[in-house]
């Protein structure tokens, strides 16, 4: 497993620890949430149960009215009740006993030959209207009950009360013809708004912790990245360091990788000619150059010494040799590439490579790596700019 990886898992890792805590917060506040609206509605309910029974006796009456006084098919039947006065008086005389305290408004809408609707009948407290005034419905339930042909109930809320709608249709011929409204309020019981509140305010709270306690955690996994990636990463050239390797020969998977050993031909020479500064930007250079040419997400590069680096290939299931493209590629690109030393001079650089195509072979890293670095040994002694495999098949590539 590479470090890319087990980053990639610790961010797994807490992006699910933080759905999961995130989601039980949600659930818990939704909990709540439904926990209040069910107390609300048992409350509607003990206290409008009976609001409901006698609005709806008293629409049933007067579709009694009207059947009784003009039949049961009477096609004019609405325009014949606009003109009666004496019906209106009856109604109101039927429908006025409904006002409370909690009940101001009562009244009966009817919709012109426009869908527009104004009033037949009001008895309210406050506002009274009169006859044929205009009626403004503010939402779709107005319209729903000319279909569904049954009472509803439309809930508007308040911090400090439930207000209700409540509409039952009057009936003439199976067809809705008026619609008793009333307009009532019940208050909260205060000692289960208060403790609702309280469990709020409480997940609130709880809520507002693990938010810190996720974004302390992050800057944490953040900071710790940092050190590990201070700790593990060569600073001068910007790949895995001797200490990363300490630590990935523990977990590596010998099986699903062919083990090279790379080794910069007569470095020494170009600090002793140009200087460690020069140097050091070759190494940087050269180390780009591998890292260019190699698989990113599959192929592992280390600083092993000085001018020596570590190579990792993850094997091509298809074929072992055409794991070693990555070293063709970079010898094919080192033929064609020349490096700074300074006032406009540049050098050709070769490397010499040692291959160990077995290492799972070996009873452990440290003699895998053993067999590879005597292959390098074996590619330096016989000239240099070659490619060596352990055990006993000879892979030469030389730069011209």
């Amino acid at each position: 497993m590479s470090k890319r990886v087990f980053i990639k898992n610790n961010a797994f890792y807490l992006t699910v620890f933080m759905g999961f805590i995130v989601t039980a917060l949600i659930f818990l506040l939704i909990g709540t949430v439904k926990l209040e609206e069910k107390l609300n509605n048992e409350i509607l309910k003990v206290s409008t149960d009976d609001i409901k029974a006698i609005s709806n006796n008293m629409a049933h009456n007067i579709s009694s009215i009207l059947k009784e006084k003009y039949g049961e098919t009477d096609s004019n039947i609405k325009d014949k009740v606009l003109e009666d006065n004496i019906l209106h008086q009856a109604i109101e005389v039927i429908i006025s006993p409904i006002l409370t305290k909690n009940i101001k408004y009562s009244y009966i809408v009817y919709k012109d030959e426009r869908d527009i609707f104004r009033y037949l009948v009001d008895v309210s407290y406050i506002d009274k209207m009169e006859l044929g005034q205009k009626f403004d419905a503010d939402s779709k339930e107005w319209l729903e009950i000319y279909d569904i042909k049954k009472s509803i109930t439309i809930k508007h809320k308040h911090i400090k009360e439930l207000s209700i709608s409540y509409l039952t249709p009057i009936l003439y011929k199976d067809e809705v013809v008026f619609i008793f409204a009333i307009d009532f309020s019940v208050d909260k019981i205060i000692e289960i708004a208060a403790i609702v509140n309280l469990i709020q305010y409480g997940l609130f709270g709880t809520v507002f912790i693990m938010l810190l306690f996720i974004i302390f955690y992050m800057l944490q996994l953040i900071k710790n990245y940092r050190v590990k990636q201070s700790t593990y990463i060569d600073a001068l050239t910007s790949v895995y360091n001797r200490k990363y390797l300490e630590e990935f020969e523990k977990f590596v998977n010998l099986n699903n990788y062919v083990l090279c050993v790379l080794d910069i031909d007569r470095f020494k020479e170009v600090n002793d000619t140009y200087g460690h500064d020069v140097g050091d930007k070759v190494l940087r250079d050269v180390a780009k150059l591998i890292v260019k040419n190699y698989r990113i997400n599959e192929d592992v590069l280390i600083r092993y010494g000085g001018e020596e680096f570590c190579l990792f290939l993850k094997k091509d299931r298809a074929s072992q040799m055409s794991t070693l493209s990555v070293i063709d590629r970079l010898y094919n690109e080192l033929k064609n590439t020349t490096f700074s030393v300074g006032h406009d001079k540049f050098i050709h650089i070769t490397l010499s490579v040692g291959i160990n195509m077995h290492p799972y072979e070996s009873r452990n890293f440290h003699e895998a790596f053993k067999l590879a670095d005597e292959a390098l040994y074996l590619a330096k002694k016989s000239g240099r700019d070659k490619v060596i495999i352990y055990p006993d098949v000879e892979y030469m590539v030389e730069n011209s």
